[in-house]
């Protein structure tokens, strides 16, 4: 008995679920993802020499960095300093 009972709700369920239309949810509130700009923020740190940069990455409670995913690329181009610019 209880095995048929099982039986039709779990029917029950599965005719439920494959009628739902695509904007059928149980959260009343559609999902919305935040700019990327507000959820990862970078901070570019050199160390005291300005030899070593380090990227830091702070992320939105929620966002999530994968590191296979993150690349980061140097474009070269030209310096000019105060002491070049003198002579």
């Amino acid at each position: 008995m209880l095995r048929h009972i099982n039986l039709i709700f779990i029917l029950l369920f599965l005719s439920l679920s494959s009628s739902a239309s695509d904007s059928f949810s149980f959260y009343d509130e559609k999902e919305s993802f935040l700019p990327v700009e507000e959820a990862f923020q970078f901070s570019l740190l050199t160390d005291k020499d300005e030899s070593i940069i380090n990227i830091e990455v702070n992320n939105a409670r929620g966002y999530y960095t994968y590191k296979d995913k993150f690349k980061v690329a140097i474009k070269p181009c030209l310096l000019y300093t105060s002491d070049a610019a003198d002579e």
